[in-house]
């Protein structure tokens, strides 16, 4: 996660970068410069369409994203189970579209779940 927030931050400085050089900004290291009123607009464009297209974005793939509380509590109610001991071949038909809903993956091929299904070693002492 922190890899992905460091990429997009870079790519957004390059592309606010190359915005801001189409504008024709002018860069000082003397002092403050005046900007022709392109540069002026593009760095506004850049504040409020950069946000609201963000803010798009966001609310299509939350929109996509089918986590509520009630499917929530089916997956922590999963989960607990299988923490227990439980056996994912005893899964029921709505938890396993659920639990598939949410994470992106088949409910059988997740491995951890199915340490569960392993047998128990006998260790005996002599």
């Amino acid at each position: 996660m922190t890899f992905i927030n460091q990429i997009s931050q870079v790519l957004a400085s390059v592309v606010a970068g190359y915005l801001l050089d189409f504008a024709h900004f002018r860069q000082s290291a003397s002092g403050a410069v005046s900007q022709p009123q392109s540069a002026t607009d593009m760095i506004i464009f850049i504040v409020s369409g950069g946000v609201g297209f963000m803010i798009l974005l966001a609310m299509f793939f939350a929109a996509r994203f089918h986590l509520s509380k009630k499917t929530f509590k089916v997956l922590a109610q999963e989960l607990g189970r299988l923490q227990k001991g439980g056996s994912p071949k005893d899964v029921d038909p709505h938890t396993k579209a659920v639990c598939e809903d949410l994470t992106g993956v088949k409910y059988d091929s997740i491995d951890f779940w199915k340490k569960n299904d392993q047998p128990k070693a006998n260790t005996k002492t002599n």
